[in-house]
């Protein structure tokens, strides 16, 4: 179906409010095979599920899990060997560090030597932000918006599905995929000549060598001088100066994230 539904584990509903790792499945339900029947239906004609995660999905849930967490964290471990991450996971229950809420996070920060705390957007609600800055440990927020990718029915486009859904249908460039979702794809539209003078090539060349490590930088200039410039280090375009209707064609075919200005009119 040309929709999304939700898949969900049932659990013993008397440690709802228990630690993650005591809640227990309840297997009285029939949940594993309908999971697999949902997912089989869903993705059988996508590029990549049988050839690629069909067997391992129905080993997976052929096995018996007693517990919530176990059947998420090996779920977990799975997708990032998929994905191809080459990052250690480390269990909280493997650590020493003690606390409630933030003063919790900032000790399991310490004991790991982390330098940057990555929160969901959802942790400006409650995170003590000064106890990071105290602790000279930056806080950042997640501000993750779903691009659109190749999915097994193109009619239309839904975002934020689970990650086998761009799994199944892309295969090995799922991850070449995600990054370019962290990644900005910049466009510089900057001119600079001896006539107009060059201040505004340096200006946009510094901003742009400060962006690069984490976006995708492109220069759009109308001047020959620095067209030339930019072309030695980043993508560039030239278009003439009476070419409006041409440099408004070109900015959308680019579709840039963001469109940094520094130019005469």
């Amino acid at each position: 179906p040309n929709d999304s539904i939700w898949i969900t584990i049932p659990i013993n509903k008397k440690q709802k409010f228990s630690l993650n790792k005591e809640i227990e499945i309840n297997n009285d339900e029939p949940w594993q095979e309908d999971h697999l029947k949902k997912i089989t239906r869903s993705y059988t004609n996508s590029n990549y599920y049988k050839k690629n995660y069909q067997l391992v999905f129905e080993n997976f849930y052929a096995k018996k899990w007693d517990y919530l967490f176990d059947f998420n964290y090996n779920m977990l471990l799975q997708i990032i060997e998929w994905l191809g991450l080459k990052i250690k996971v480390i269990k909280e229950s493997e650590l020493s560090s003690k606390g409630k809420s933030t003063e919790r996070i900032i000790n399991i920060a310490n004991e790991l030597g982390a330098e940057t705390y990555l929160s969901g957007v959802g942790g400006k609600e409650y995170m003590n932000e000064k106890l990071f800055l105290d602790n000279n440990i930056n806080l950042e927020f997640q501000n993750f918006v779903c691009s659109n990718y190749n999915q097994v029915f193109p009619e239309k486009f839904i975002p934020n599905l689970s990650i086998i859904d761009l799994l199944f249908q892309n295969g090995p460039e799922s991850l070449s995929i995600l990054q370019t979702w962290f990644n900005l794809k910049i466009l510089f539209l900057s001119d600079g000549s001896q006539k107009i003078g060059m201040g505004h090539i340096y200006r946009s060349l510094n901003l742009a060598d400060e962006l690069k490590s984490k976006n995708k930088i492109l220069f759009l200039t109308r001047e020959k001088i620095s067209y030339q410039i930019f072309k030695k280090n980043y993508k560039t375009y030239f278009i003439k100066k009476s070419d409006i209707n041409g440099e408004k064609l070109l900015i959308k075919n680019l579709n840039p994230n963001l469109i940094i200005i520094d130019k005469l009119k």
